[in-house]
This record gives C-alpha cells, structure tokens and sequence, in this order.
C-alpha cells in the first residue's frame, strides 16, 4: 500500500493509524522492534531538516534502519530511468519516502513499486503533515 495523496486512505484506515499511533506514543518499548530488519530509504528532492529527522528517528526508534538519499535536480539515478532505479529499490530496501518537486514523480515511483511508497511532501500533497495534524487534534480535542 502507497501513501501518495491525502486520499489514499479510508476514514477507518486513518482512524486506525492515528490509534495506533496514539498507542506508539503511549508505549514507545512495546514497539521498539516493530521495524526489526527493515530499511527505510528517504528520498530528497527538496532538503527538509524536520522531514528527515523525524522520519529517520521513527525508524530508529522502532528498530529499522533509515537510509538518506539526496536526487536534489530531479537526477535519481545517472544513467537509469526513474523505473528502473526504483526496481532496484524494490530489491533492497523495504519502503521509501519522497519528498518531491512534483507529485508526478511520485505518482510515477509508486506505479514502478512494489514496496510501500510514502510521499514525504510534493507540491500537491503533504499526507504524513495531514496525518499528525490529525494527530494533535484528537490528542487536544479529543
């Protein structure tokens, strides 16, 4: 499953990742290995210091492994299609998060994946914003 646009999931599938995120935070050792043996590769088109902490200290928190990679001037790979460098992905990490110029290209990793894709933000959408959002405000308002 791709996380691509804020319309991906259903209101049940984001009720059930705020409550298991709800219950994460509460919890924090009960999930530390939850992401054993996992590698998260994160993707930057566009430098973002609080995109990249967050994500790589979500995975090393749950026991994964985060690996940075920076395509700033839209070049994933020097000489591969954008298709066949995330086939390579498909081979040897387990899920990736890009944060894009433009949500074409994420549109076009995620029809090329057969690992989850999460769009870390693009010029059309920003889900994993969206979600904490949503986050906080059943955090505040219940």
């Amino acid at each position: 499953m791709h996380l691509l646009t804020d319309f991906d999931l259903t209101k049940d599938q984001i009720h059930e990742i705020l409550d298991l995120s709800t219950e994460i935070k509460a919890n924090p050792g009960k999930y530390g290995d939850s992401m054993k043996n996992k590698t998260l590769i994160m993707l930057f088109e566009l430098p973002s210091l609080r995109t990249r902490i967050s994500f790589e200290a979500g995975m090393n928190r749950l026991g994964g492994h985060a690996i940075f990679y920076s395509i700033e001037g839209g070049k994933f790979t020097r000489s591969e299609t954008l298709e066949d460098g995330v086939k390579n992905l498909n081979k040897y990490v387990d899920v990736v998060m890009i944060r894009a110029l433009s949500q074409e290209a994420v549109e076009r990793i995620g029809a090329a994946a057969t690992i989850p894709i999460i769009n870390g933000m693009t010029e059309a959408d920003h889900p994993c914003q969206n979600l904490a959002d949503l986050l906080t405000l059943q955090e505040y308002k219940g």
